[in-house]
């Protein structure tokens, strides 16, 4: 990937996979983009892995920390001969042999004193740091429009929050393809009811922009654009269409994407009132206990100046009582009941660092342990 002061060169013969997936613009944009990572444990690396094979222009990997064993067990980047030199020279020295069109550096500047770093950077991402430091960044990005991430992964537990600044601009909300159905019926009505031929779901949801064509009849609407209301699964209105003239037939009406402006709130904001993302549509109440659990996980640590102990019942006896604490006084909008039990294994696992080699360890927990007594389950996962 080349880039002059004219126009940014994709490089056929590395991206082309890439290209078509993302598209011609998105290469652009992303081979202009500057990332700073900070935290290189094995989340860190991962990330720091993923974007250098995108071919950001420039990419900088920060790190105080120097390797020790348990980073062995989650950042493939550092060996045994590493121990004891920082991270992110450690990993920069590999990660700078992935890309040659990425240009790489690494820093150990200590961001508690030193923020003006970042000013060079459209992205800040940040893992594996203290909450109170997550938020200092965040607020020193926020007004400058700086992107910012900050992600974790405690044992089986993860979490993740955006802040993609002011007036951010998505161009596809979903990443799916355009839906495209044929119409059976437009009403000549305020508003204008559309039905699905031979009763076809659409699958629209409410505020999606639709184009229409091949109308007979009610020719108006053909290369028109309307943001629709759902009404039922094969019917949505458009609308205003009593001056329009009588359908007749045919006609196939399609999504289009539109381009979206969002307003992100910062970390201090979100944490009282978060805007959460569910990943699992099974468990709708598990992400805001996670959540609270995060924060109360941050307290413990900013407390003891360690993680909860593996599998100790008195710190997470604490870690409950300092969640059930935030709950009902730090939250916007208090959850009823906290899950004690979920948040208790988040305090056993706090500490533990899971190889991509022993992910067959997490089905089993999933598939298997859920069928033995709670005395033999507690008994194995004390071992694993």
């Amino acid at each position: 990937m080349a880039e002059n002061k004219e126009e940014v060169v994709i490089d056929e013969s590395l991206y082309s996979r890439q290209r078509l997936m993302l598209g011609e613009a998105a290469m652009k944009r992303m081979a202009v983009s500057t990332v700073f990572i900070s935290g290189l444990g094995g989340l860190g690396a991962e990330i720091a892995k993923n974007i250098a094979l995108a071919g950001v222009k420039q990419l900088t990997l920060h790190d105080t920390k120097n390797a020790s064993w348990n980073d062995l067990a989650t950042n493939f980047y550092i060996t045994s001969n590493d121990i004891g030199r920082n991270r992110a020279e450690v990993t920069h020295k590999r990660i700078s042999e992935l890309n040659p069109y990425v240009k790489s550096s690494a820093s150990t500047v200590d961001l508690n004193t030193d923020l003006s770093i970042l000013d060079h950077f459209k992205m800040v991402i940040v893992t594996d740091a203290p909450l109170s430091l997550q938020k200092k960044i965040n607020d020193y990005c926020h007004p400058k429009n700086i992107r910012f991430i900050a992600a974790d992964v405690r044992g089986v537990f993860c979490w993740t929050f955006c802040d993609f600044g002011q007036g951010f601009e998505i161009f596809d909300k979903n990443g799916e393809e355009n839906k495209e159905v044929l119409l059976e019926m437009v009403t000549k009505a305020n508003p204008g009811v559309v039905t699905c031929l031979h009763n076809e779901k659409h699958g629209f949801e409410d505020d999606d922009h639709v184009t229409f064509r091949e109308v007979v009849g009610m020719t108006e609407l053909n290369g028109s654009v309307h943001k629709i209301k759902v009404i039922s699964p094969t019917t949505f209105s458009i609308g205003d269409t009593s001056s329009f003239h009588d359908y007749q037939r045919n006609g196939i009406v399609s999504q289009t994407k539109e381009t979206i402006s969002v307003n992100y709130k910062t970390l201090s904001e979100s944490l009282p009132d978060p805007a959460i993302i569910p990943a699992d549509f099974a468990k709708l109440e598990t992400p805001i206990q996670v959540h609270i659990g995060m924060q109360a996980l941050h307290s413990f640590v900013e407390k003891h100046n360690k993680f909860p102990g593996v599998w100790n019942a008195d710190d997470a006896k604490e870690l409950v009582a300092l969640a059930e604490q935030i709950n009902s006084s730090s939250m916007k909008s208090k959850v009823d009941k906290l899950d004690a039990d979920l948040l208790k294994k988040l305090s056993y696992t706090a500490q533990v660092r899971i190889s991509k080699n022993f992910t067959f360890l997490i089905l089993f927990h999933r598939e298997v342990l859920p069928q033995l007594p709670v005395s033999l389950e507690e008994s194995l996962l004390k071992r694993l």
